[in-house]
């Protein structure tokens, strides 16, 4: 295990998600596994592995790699079934993985087959990125760079691949000499890519035309430029009467929960099931980013209301 020194380190300057994915066969919407390891400069701090049921064939090319069989998924979850706790590791996070665009290719391909709502987070590619920082290898296959690195592993398990990627990624970080991933970006010459929720049209807001109806505003409201979510069904006002609130007070409606939104309003109805432990999507991902120190709040429609 790799250590970066904490030294004059700005929040969340080396937390990522690293992530990989099996196969059932050569179509990428047809995930039977993922591995997802969460990490900061002390090393991977969470966890989390499931087989996934593909509701497709496996192909013996895709079994001879994983040792996955049809039988073993035959009470697995589907994709669709794992994506709200999935997504919540995605969103708003910086991603890694090794190869990545075939990771990348498997999550678009599974969100678009089951038409799923996909977060916003940027990724990286470990490949890429063990290619610059250890140009005179001999590949920059995941395992050569972990052999490089003394580390074992079974691969083509994808806990152990997301594992490993995230500690080559934290090797590449330390060999760099550097102590946040938008530095190791930039002295690498590395560009971050973007995956964007692909809901609505691309604005940051479905009720992008409602604007405020007065033009003074309270610096010290806590919506104030704060930007904002609903999730679930409201009692007190529909949901466009709620935004229209929301901005005349001098907030920000988003319909995409990244690390920028601060708020997520429940509706009343779907609070009462909040409390009896049922969730959206969106509260999965809420208390997933809580949980790695996000400054982001869950309110009920009461408490909103009570603000605006």
């Amino acid at each position: 295990m790799i250590y970066l020194t904490k030294v004059d380190l700005e929040d969340d300057a080396v937390r990522f998600v690293s992530i990989d994915f099996e196969t059932a066969n050569r179509y990428w919407s047809s995930a039977c596994s993922v591995g997802v390891a969460v990490a900061d400069e002390t090393g991977v701090i969470d966890e989390w592995y499931t087989l996934i049921n593909p509701l497709m064939e496996f192909e013996e090319q895709n079994i001879h790699v994983h040792g996955i069989l049809p039988r073993d998924v035959e009470d697995a979850p589907t994709f669709k079934e794992i994506w709200p706790k999935l997504s919540s590791y995605l969103a708003g996070n910086v991603v890694i993985a090794h190869n990545a665009s075939f990771d990348m290719g498997v999550i678009r391909k599974a969100v678009a087959r089951y038409g799923l709502e996909m977060p916003d987070f940027d990724y990286l590619c470990t490949r890429i990125i063990g290619k610059k920082v250890w140009p005179d290898m001999e590949n920059h296959r995941l395992n050569t760079l972990a052999a490089s690195k003394e580390i074992t592993f079974e691969h083509h398990n994808a806990m152990e691949d997301a594992r490993v990627a995230a500690n080559i990624f934290l090797h590449a970080m330390a060999d760099s000499g550097v102590q946040s991933i938008e530095e190791l970006t930039n002295v690498l010459k590395v560009n971050r890519k973007s995956i964007h929720d692909t809901s609505s049209s691309g604005s940051r807001s479905r009720y992008g035309d409602i604007k405020p109806q007065t033009d003074q505003f309270d610096p010290a409201h806590p919506f104030y430029r704060k930007q904002v979510m609903f999730t679930g069904t409201m009692k007190s006002l529909k949901r466009k009467d709620a935004i229209q609130r929301l901005v005349n007070v001098g907030g920000v409606h988003t319909d995409k929960m990244d690390t920028s939104t601060r708020y997520l309003v429940v509706g009343a109805r779907d609070y009462e099931k909040f409390a009896a432990g049922k969730k959206t999507s969106k509260l999965v991902q809420a208390e997933r980013m809580i949980e790695y120190g996000r400054p982001l709040r869950i309110i009920s429609e009461e408490k909103f209301l009570s603000l605006v």
